[in-house]
């Protein structure tokens, strides 16, 4: 999956400058990875993470996802715009916190 956002990213010439995940799952995770984790989203210490190592002022920042768990982790993190990429859950009672949209170009307009 990385492989091919990376693709899309090189694709429009945007620079990547890293990739954060979380390998602890609670009830899936093997071994040491069987755990909860801040970093596991809704939580959004991958979020606050990226921001203490590149300096990032979250509330000017903005965060695109394409899952309720990712704008969830937006909003806990203070990230001032929270995109939804083609939502396909319930975004009932957050619509007011959010921007919605069906294509990663049209998240230009917010820059």
């Amino acid at each position: 999956l990385m492989d091919w956002v990376l693709e899309r990213f090189k694709n429009k010439k945007a620079k990547v400058d890293d990739i954060y995940f979380c390998p602890f799952h609670p009830l899936y995770g093997k071994g040491i990875y069987k755990r909860k984790s801040n970093l596991r989203k809704p939580n959004p210490g991958m979020i606050i993470e990226a921001a203490k190592d590149y300096d990032i002022h979250l509330e000017s920042s903005i965060f695109v996802g394409d899952k309720l768990t990712d704008i969830k982790a937006g909003l806990a993190a203070g990230v001032g715009k929270n995109i939804l990429l083609n939502p396909s859950e319930d975004i009932s009672g957050l619509e007011k916190k959010l921007h919605i949209v069906n294509e990663l170009k049209y998240v230009q307009k917010f820059l």
